[in-house]
């Protein structure tokens, strides 16, 4: 009852129009059977290109995130270890921005949609739309930022974060995706059994590092995944899904 009280008040609450840009960024209020937000084909294919291999990703504007919905964000803190890894993401797709201001409070949530596509975590009832792919990760938990190189790799969503970047007198909304990358089998397995299915380790995972956080618009698509065995070795087979989000 508290909370059926609480939304429609934030909704109609009335800014103040000196500060209404900047508090309207944090007083959005999606109940859960709330209908999809509307988006342009402009923001649907801006976002599309955003997820190719091709698209750099320093000095992109990754806080336009009006096109996706998401319900249920919960406000988190960061650990000190979280916080500096996240600094380093920051750094690297906004090098131009290095006095920028990382709080350590941020609203976390499970499931993100667009345009009708679901992306879940994997504590959510939409585990099995945390499997992603992206190009993104590359060894060491880096951020694979050279334009055209690096293989799609896929991962596990832990959990969404909606995060204010602090620049200056501005806010800077990020939806980013916390994910477990996986780590490569063997070449020699990759393709055990052949395109497109790939072989991949099922229990060993990328270090923790600053590709650890991406811009929801990276997301390239989603997989399917079988845990299984080769020669008694566990290993997990992975297959993308549509090679492209479905929207």
């Amino acid at each position: 009852m508290r909370r059926f009280n609480r939304d429609p008040f934030v909704n109609s609450t009335e800014l103040p129009l000196l500060y209404k840009d900047t508090l309207s960024k944090h007083f959005v209020i999606r109940s859960q059977d709330s209908t999809e937000r509307s988006c342009s084909s402009n923001d649907i294919l801006r976002i599309l290109y955003l997820s190719k291999r091709s698209a750099p990703i320093e000095n992109q504007d990754w806080t336009n995130i009006s096109a996706y919905h998401y319900t249920k964000a919960v406000v988190d803190l960061l650990s000190d270890e979280e916080q500096n890894v996240l600094k380093d993401m920051y750094r690297t797709i906004y090098p131009e921005l290095q006095n920028a201001s990382v709080p350590s409070s941020y609203r976390r949530c499970s499931v993100v949609s667009l345009s009708g596509e679901v992306f879940g975590s994997e504590k959510s009832n939409n585990k099995r739309s945390s499997y992603v792919m992206a190009y993104w990760n590359k060894p060491g938990g880096n951020i694979l930022n050279e334009v055209g190189e690096g293989e799609l790799t896929p991962g596990i969503i832990e959990k969404f974060i909606v995060h204010n970047l602090i620049v200056g007198d501005e806010n800077n909304i990020n939806l980013l995706a916390k994910i477990r990358w996986m780590i490569p089998d063997a070449n020699r397995l990759r393709h055990y059994c052949g395109e497109p299915v790939e072989v991949w380790s099922s229990n060993m995972h990328e270090t923790n590092g600053p590709s650890a956080y991406m811009p929801v618009q990276r997301i390239f698509c989603r997989y399917v995944r079988a845990n299984g065995n080769i020669s008694g070795k566990p290993v997990a087979f992975v297959c993308p899904l549509n090679r492209g989000m479905n929207v």
